[in-house]
């Protein structure tokens, strides 16, 4: 019996031998959990490959139609909102909004194979760097970035989507041309936002050289053109006509520029556009140089809101672009009853 014991004792030492493990090199042993299915109700979950089991990187929080929208959808349309400066009421309710809105977008270009290929942003990039008469890539960007007050990469990001909802808009939704009687009624409820006609007259004066001398006698004589004139706008046109000096294209007109908005100056030369923006009619202007550096003498003979004939375009643009705008919204609502939005706790 005691040699039962005595084996009994040594076998059980060699076992405790053998299970014992250098704790520098190992961890010690977690019970197996069991599987257990997902309950339902339980979120969805992303998971980046190569995290630990258990460990959250993302979650899926509404699913809108084929589209998901997880946390970090939210997240960053969060920023974007407050990025793109828009008016907000609840950050996360507008951002799921926002999200809803653009899922739905999407699911319905799908539908309609409509694709925005990089090269289309692309030549869409290349047309706004025309309009804006800038080449360098570096100084568009810094631009776009001071204008609207986001990243490029979000400018970008946006004007996919305006591309996609365009085309929507084209293919979906049906918008009725502005009427004659809606411009004429827009113009009359705006005319005095709609910019400002300007007739004045004007005489140019170009220094010869760049020598300290014949600055000074040139900017002696616009001096003397502002006295002599005294505001009449009958000797200032006769001056304009005969000072030798005068390098205006208006000269054989006695200076006198017709009705032109101050947008169509402002296209030219802005200095010039602001100098006479401050202007009463019969009010001369003090001498002052220009975009191009020459010595200019304003006299300004009337002002008017820019007529209805030359922003008709314009005016129509805009009521074009509202009421496609009004119709993409009551498509954008329409879509929201039909298509399945699963909201996921």
């Amino acid at each position: 019996m005691k040699k039962i014991a005595f084996l009994l004792i040594c076998l059980l030492a060699a076992c405790h031998t053998g299970d014992k493990k250098d704790p520098a090199k190992t961890e010690p042993s977690q019970p197996a959990k069991p599987e257990t299915a997902k309950p339902p109700g339980q979120p969805a979950i992303a998971v980046k490959p190569g995290t630990r089991p258990g460990e959250v990187l993302n979650r899926i929080r509404f699913i809108v139609g084929e589209e998901a929208i997880t946390d970090m959808d939210i997240e960053a349309m969060r920023k974007n909102l407050l990025r793109m400066g828009k008016p907000v009421r609840n950050l996360q309710e507008d951002a799921v909004k926002e999200l809803i809105r653009r899922a739905l977008v999407e699911n319905e270009a799908k539908a309609e194979s409509i694709i925005v290929s990089e090269q289309r942003v692309e030549n869409e990039v290349t047309r706004a760097k025309e309009n804006a008469g800038v080449r360098d890539d570096a100084r568009f960007r810094q631009g776009i970035e001071a204008e609207t007050g986001m990243p490029y990469s979000l400018w970008l990001e946006n004007l996919r989507y305006d591309l996609i909802k365009q085309q929507l808009i084209q293919i979906k939704i049906s918008v009725p041309p502005p009427t004659q009687e809606e411009l004429r009624r827009f113009y009359g409820q705006n005319a005095a936002r709609s910019g400002q006609e300007v007739r004045y007259r004007e005489i140019v004066l170009q220094p010869q050289n760049q020598s300290i001398e014949e600055e000074a006698r040139i900017s002696n004589l616009a001096r003397q053109i502002v006295q002599r004139s005294g505001g009449n706008a009958t000797v200032f046109g006769e001056l304009a006509r005969t000072t030798p000096d005068n390098v205006s294209p208006l000269k054989m007109y006695s200076g006198m520029q017709d009705y032109i908005s101050l947008t169509e100056v402002a296209n030219f030369d802005r200095i010039s556009a602001g100098v006479l923006s401050t202007l009463g009619p019969g009010q001369t202007s003090i001498p002052f140089r220009d975009a191009r550096g020459r010595y200019v003498v304003f006299l300004m003979e009337g002002r008017r809101p820019v007529s209805f004939e030359k922003i008709e375009d314009r005016i129509r643009q805009k009521l074009f672009f509202d009421k496609a705008e009004q119709a993409f919204e009551e498509w954008i609502e329409k879509k929201r009853k039909e298509t399945a939005i699963t909201a996921i706790d």
